[in-house]
C-alpha cells in the first residue's frame, strides 16, 4: 500500500521540476510568441556551464553551486538578451515557423558543442548531501529534500507568474508589464 503512495508522491515532486520547465516554455511561447525548441538545451547548457566553472576553480563544496549560480545568472541574462535582441527578434511575426527553425538550429549547435566538450558521460555537482537528504513522513514515506525544494519553488513561481500577469498593482507605471499584457491579449 505504501509503495503506490510513495510512487505518487515522487511523481508529484518530479512534476514540480517539469512545471518549472513548462512555465519557462509557456512564458516564451505565450507572451513572446516564440516557439523555442532549444529551451531544454539552454537548461542543460547552464548546468554544464556550472560544472565547468566549478571544475576550473577546483572548488567542490556544498556552497559552490550557489556561488556558480550567482556568477552564471548575469551571464545567462546577457546571453539571453543578446540572443533575443540580435537573433530571435528577426523571426517574430505571424508565422511561428522562422523561430522554430532558428531555435531548432541553435538546439543542434548546443547539443554538438556540449557533446564535443564534455562527451556523453554523466556529471554531478557536489551539493553537500542535498541531493540525497530526505525527510521521513508518517507511515514510512520518504521525500527528498531537493525534490521538495524544487516543488515548493515551482509553486511560488507559478503564483508569482499568475500575480504578475493578472493584476499587478504597479502595471500602470511599469511599461514592460503593459507591453506583456498587450501581447498576451
Amino acid at each position: 500500500m505504501i509503495s503506490w503512495i510513495d510512487t505518487l508522491l515522487q511523481g508529484i515532486m518530479l512534476g514540480g521540476l517539469y512545471a518549472l520547465f513548462a512555465m519557462g516554455q509557456s512564458l516564451m511561447f505565450g507572451v513572446m510568441r516564440i516557439t523555442n525548441t532549444a529551451h531544454g538545451d539552454f537548461i542543460i547548457f547552464g548546468a554544464f556551464s556550472a560544472f565547468a566553472l566549478l571544475s576550473i576553480f577546483g572548488v567542490n563544496t556544498a556552497s559552490t553551486p550557489w556561488l556558480a549560480m550567482l556568477l552564471l545568472l548575469p551571464c545567462a541574462f546577457a546571453f539571453g538578451y543578446g540572443l533575443q535582441r540580435f537573433v530571435l527578434n528577426g523571426t517574430l511575426g505571424k508565422d511561428p515557423l522562422p523561430s522554430l527553425v532558428v531555435t531548432f538550429g541553435i538546439s543542434i549547435v548546443i547539443q554538438n558543442v556540449l557533446t564535443e566538450m564534455f562527451t556523453s558521460d554523466p556529471r554531478a555537482i557536489e551539493t553537500g548531501g542535498l541531493s540525497t537528504e530526505s525527510i521521513q513522513l508518517a507511515g514510512g514515506l520518504v521525500v527528498g529534500v531537493l525534490p521538495l525544494m524544487i516543488f515548493v519553488m515551482a509553486i511560488i513561481i507559478a503564483f508569482g507568474m499568475q500575480w504578475l500577469f493578472d493584476k499587478p498593482p504597479s502595471a500602470v507605471r511599469f511599461a514592460p508589464l503593459r507591453t506583456i499584457k498587450t501581447l498576451r491579449n
